[in-house]
């Protein structure tokens, strides 16, 4: 049931004997209320098919975008674990740009293999817990260059070494419309530009490519890249 967790249910089974979603039906909310607080009513409830909850029916904006792999094999890999970074922040802008969002808070989430080599008892609520780091920007975005470089700090700060991740998630929240579009100012942009890129030039070329469906536009200097590629 969604909101019980590891504490949550050892409550339930020990006080109640509770072990499925029906047997919450046959105790009394006030009961629950005494051991789990107002939260209790909120499963008492949800248990029942009772709740205040309005249905907007207006388009909802997303509060944020996630995206997570569990590693069939855990490893400690750094340039493994970093590429899985890369494929899931890409999967995030592409969702981004199809909602017409942008973003200025990301982050990673890692989870680490449960190692025992203390012989500690196994505990789901301290070994089986993600950790997070996120980073907020001071403006919005949705270049995936931007993103992606924002996240891998996060990971660098956040990963312990040595140790094996057996799941890395990405996610970014604090989201708005996209209504940022404008025309470049060719003259500006010469006197800011910085070789080989320029954020302004990096988004233009990312939503056209976007809209293409397929990379047709990049950097000159990318040009011998992308014959030999081809």
């Amino acid at each position: 049931m969604h909101g019980v967790g590891v504490a949550t249910e050892e409550i339930l089974t020990n006080y109640f004997q509770v072990t499925k979603i029906g047997d919450l039906i046959h105790i009394n909310p006030l009961e629950i209320e005494k051991q789990l607080g107002k939260y209790g009513l909120v499963l008492s409830n949800h248990a029942t098919g009772f709740g205040a909850d309005e249905i907007d029916l207006k388009r909802n904006l997303s509060k944020s975008i996630s995206n997570e792999r569990t590693l069939y094999q855990p490893t400690s890999d750094i340039e493994e674990i970093e590429a899985t970074i890369r494929q899931l922040t890409h999967a995030i802008t592409i969702k981004l740009n199809e909602e017409n969002l942008q973003a200025k808070t990301m982050g990673v989430i890692l989870k680490y293999r449960w190692e025992n080599d203390q012989k500690v008892a196994f505990d789901k609520r301290i070994h089986l817990k993600h950790k997070r780091k996120q980073t907020t920007l001071s403006y919005l975005t949705d270049n995936y260059e931007t993103i992606c470089t924002h996240i891998l700090e996060c990971f660098d700060n956040l990963y312990q070494n040595g140790k094996s991740v057996a799941l890395i998630g990405v996610f970014v929240s604090n989201l708005h419309p996209s209504y940022h579009y404008k025309q470049l100012d060719l003259e500006d942009l010469q006197n800011e530009f910085i070789a080989p890129h320029h954020p302004e030039v990096d988004q233009v070329i990312q939503e056209i490519n976007f809209k293409l469906k397929k990379k047709k536009m990049f950097y000159a200097s990318n040009l011998k890249k992308s014959k030999t590629n081809d």
